[in-house]
């Protein structure tokens, strides 16, 4: 594992060789508040929490999951996952291939998801929203209350599977 500063950026390396190899590596990185965080990663999970300034996530391989953050959210990967509990105002959440589920525990004014091939679950707390919904195959059940003049706007899509938004418990 190496790692080097350019500029603001901070740059994690993992390589590995050989004909058969089994690399693994952690890495746990303080921010300090007032930051902007983007994430890049090739293949791997990534979990963050705590964040009160934006959040950007982008991963090829692997699932993200965010807790304890209300700065706004984008949160991307290609093969995996998305899950977030958080307060944050604004979460766009999208995968090519994985389920997406968001548990917000404050009223958003945004939330953005997608899902090629997956479900989304969205859970909100009380309140009327501005709900869109868009599968190809899949059911879709919206329970929350609806007003299409509400400033609290929902997108949920997907191409291949389930769409569930709720009030969250």
């Amino acid at each position: 594992v190496t790692w080097s500063m350019k500029n603001d950026r901070l740059v994690l390396r993992l390589k590995c060789s050989g004909i058969v190899t089994d690399c693994d590596a952690r890495h746990r990185i303080e921010v300090p508040r007032g930051i902007a965080v983007k994430v890049r990663d090739g293949n791997g999970s990534v979990r963050a929490q705590g964040f009160k300034d934006p959040l950007t996530v982008r991963t090829s391989n692997g699932p993200v999951h965010i807790t304890d953050s209300t700065g706004p959210l984008d949160l991307r990967t290609s093969n995996g996952s998305v899950r977030a509990e958080v307060t944050a105002r604004q979460v766009r959440a999208t995968t090519s291939n994985g389920s997406v589920h968001l548990e917000l525990g404050a009223v958003p004014d945004l939330v953005d998801t997608h899902s090629s091939n997956g479900p989304v679950t969205v859970a909100l707390p009380g309140g009327r929203y501005r709900v869109t919904t868009e599968t190809s195959h899949g059911s879709t059940h919206v329970s929350v209350p609806r007003d299409d003049s509400s400033p609290h706007v929902v997108s949920a899509r997907t191409s291949n599977g389930s769409i569930t938004v709720r009030t969250a418990n």
